[in-house]
């Protein structure tokens, strides 16, 4: 056996398949059949493969500017993949507070006293604190993908200042940006209109607005009040006699002036350190009417109840006649 594959080495790499000659005559007859010279034939013979392609002009959606800015955005996104917590000031706060709910992201809303931070005047004294993805104990990717583009809708304010914690192996670091860094969006695309992020509201709104209720739905409502910060429930149902309702879920730019409002509020995926905060801030809302639905699996409505509001257990999804049976 060793002797066959010496002989078949030699044979291999020194007489080849044809001569020379016949390799040469075999280039001729097909340039001629072909009406193009040999030479131009034999460099031509592997130019399909990708190491012998040539690139001969170059199409990009970026201007060198543009480029960079693209860069640098990305940059800043990748690190708070990396983030537990972001604590964002804006001169658009109501943009972002949108931005933030559209892309279903965990977060408070505290006052600010004093002056803005880095400088950045005609800021928000609203400080808004999101939670970052480190922080979670899953959906780790699909909230970070989220957290990251949170940062587009940051940098297309006017004014703003971003300061983040991030984990870095172990290692507690601090980010801080601004409108002053060369963080911006290119070309700004807006974030995707992602009416409900959650199957789960999704669900609950198409489902309640089929019901005949004296009652319209109203998405995103007034910010309340709770101590030092603020709370914007997921939904209000705003009472409407009979012939004078919407019927159809609506932004809380266009809704009416209702003699009366119930919040509603929807807790799913919480982290349990997010779930204290919620509590915290539910047992400080005064002269509020709101409902609370509760994933089972968080073992909290007890708590709820304590505070004075109503609970409402759910697994899957959430059952609107128990919804509608608190309301009549």
């Amino acid at each position: 056996f060793l002797v066959a594959e010496r002989d078949g080495e030699i044979v291999g790499f020194t007489h080849g398949v044809v001569t020379e000659d016949e390799r040469a005559m075999a280039f001729i007859r097909a340039s001629e059949s072909l009406d193009v010279s040999a030479d131009d034939l034999e460099a031509a013979l592997h130019a399909d493969l990708e190491e012998r392609q040539i690139v001969t002009a170059v199409e990009s959606r970026w201007d060198p500017d543009g480029l960079i800015a693209q860069y640098n955005l990305s940059l800043a996104q990748t690190a708070l993949f990396d983030a537990t917590e972001v604590r964002v000031r804006s001169s658009d706060p109501k943009a972002l507070i949108s931005a933030i709910k559209r892309l279903r992201l965990m977060y408070e809303i505290h006052r600010v006293d004093g002056e803005s931070p880095g400088g950045a005047e005609e800021v928000s004294d609203r400080e808004v604190v999101v939670t970052g993805p480190t922080h979670l104990f899953r959906a780790t990717r699909r909230y970070g993908t989220r957290f990251a583009r949170l940062l587009r809708s940051v940098a297309k304010a006017d004014r703003w200042h971003l300061e983040a914690t991030i984990d870095d192996r172990g290692t507690e670091r601090t980010l801080e940006l601004s409108h002053e860094d060369p963080v911006r969006v290119p070309d700004a695309e807006p974030i995707a209109e992602i009416s409900y992020d959650s199957g789960v509201e999704a669900d609950f709104a198409a489902r309640f607005t089929n019901l005949d209720l004296d009652w319209d739905l109203v998405r995103e409502p007034e910010p309340l009040a709770t101590g030092t910060r603020v709370m914007i429930p997921d939904f209000a149902f705003e009472y409407a006699p009979a012939g004078t309702g919407r019927g159809d879920a609506s932004d809380e730019s266009d809704s009416g002036d209702g003699d009366f409002r119930v919040y509603f509020e929807i807790m799913g995926f919480w982290t349990p350190e997010y779930v204290e905060k919620k509590l915290a801030q539910l047992a400080d809302l005064e002269d509020v009417a709101m409902l609370v639905a509760v994933d089972e699996s968080l073992g909290v409505g007890e708590e709820i109840a304590a505070r004075d509001h109503r609970a409402i257990p759910y697994s899957g999804t959430v059952r609107v006649k128990d919804v509608a049976g608190v309301l009549r």
